[in-house]
């Protein structure tokens, strides 16, 4: 129970992970949400892989599978809140929505 003149503060961290796969390009994935955030959870990723305003793996030489990166985001924390695939026969989209809740 909060004392009178107290209050907590309610953060999210919030995390969208979008998986691609191509029949020409295989797999490949971008990270959009704050640079911050996600240089906490993948403190080598390159800044070239943030030049189009997210995290697009193909630009991170010390790139890690998408599996690695999603592994390493709920070891941080970050919880699965959402996910939706689509796609047509030569590219396939799978999106997951990480959230962390911080309060203090």
């Amino acid at each position: 129970m909060e004392q009178a003149g107290q209050s907590s503060t309610n953060t999210l961290d919030v995390v969208s992970m979008i998986i691609w796969l191509s029949t020409g390009n295989g797999k490949f994935f971008e990270l959009h949400g704050t640079r911050d955030i996600i240089k906490q959870v993948l403190p080598k990723s390159s800044e070239t892989a943030f030049r189009w305003g997210y995290y697009n793996s193909p630009a991170d030489p010390d790139r890690q599978s998408y599996t690695e990166v999603l592994e390493a985001f709920l070891k941080a924390g970050f919880r699965i809140e959402g996910s939706s695939g689509a796609g047509t026969q030569g590219l396939l989209r799978t999106q997951y929505i990480l959230v962390k809740r911080n309060s203090s």
